[in-house]
C-alpha cells in the first residue's frame, strides 16, 4: 500500500479520502446483506453444480444463522438484535458480500467515478475531485439505512 501511495499524483482539484464503517459486523443491515447474498447466488453460473438447494432455502438458512444469536453474559441470556454476531463463522463472509455489494452500488451509481478506489474489508481509500466529496459521501450514506455509522476521515 505504501508503494501505491507514493505513486499517486494528485491534481490541484483532487483530494484523498479515507473512510470505514464503524463496528462493521454489528452495523450490517441483515436484510440488505441477505439481498446481496441472493444477488450473488443468482449471478453464480456454477451454483447448480455445487448444490441442488434452491436460492430461497439457502437464504432461509443464512437468515436463521444470522438471527439465531442467543448468548449468555454475566448469568443473563441475551439475543443479538442488530447486525451480524462477532465470532460467528458466517459473519466475515456475510460482511465481505455486503461490502462488495455496497462498494459496487457506490461506484456504479455515482458519476464521475473516483480516480482511485481501494478497499480492504471495511477500510476504503479513494481519490476524488474535491468538489465531488460532499455529494459522494451523501450518495454513499443513502446506500445503507445505517449510513450514519460510516466514519469519514478526509485528508488533502
Amino acid at each position: 500500500m505504501k508503494n501505491k501511495l507514493n505513486d499517486i499524483q494528485l491534481e490541484n482539484d483532487e483530494t484523498m479520502v479515507s473512510f470505514d464503517i464503524t463496528s462493521l459486523y454489528t452495523n450490517i443491515p441483515v436484510i440488505m446483506a441477505l439481498e446481496a447474498v441472493r444477488k450473488e447466488l443468482t449471478a453464480d453460473p456454477e451454483r447448480n453444480h455445487r448444490t441442488k438447494l434452491p436460492i430461497e432455502q439457502i437464504i432461509l438458512g443464512i437468515h436463521l444463522c444470522l438471527t439465531s444469536t442467543i448468548f449468555k453474559f454475566q448469568g443473563k441470556i441475551y439475543r443479538h438484535t442488530e447486525g451480524v454476531a462477532m465470532g460467528s463463522l458466517i459473519s466475515p463472509i456475510i460482511a465481505d458480500i455486503f461490502m462488495d455489494s455496497w462498494e459496487n452500488s457506490a461506484l456504479n451509481t455515482f458519476n464521475p467515478t473516483p480516480k482511485i478506489w481501494w478497499r480492504y474489508v471495511d477500510d476504503t481509500f479513494t481519490v476524488l475531485k474535491t468538489e465531488h466529496i460532499s455529494s459522494f459521501l451523501t450518495h454513499t450514506y443513502k446506500l445503507t439505512s445505517r449510513g450514519n455509522k460510516i466514519h469519514i476521515g478526509i485528508r488533502k
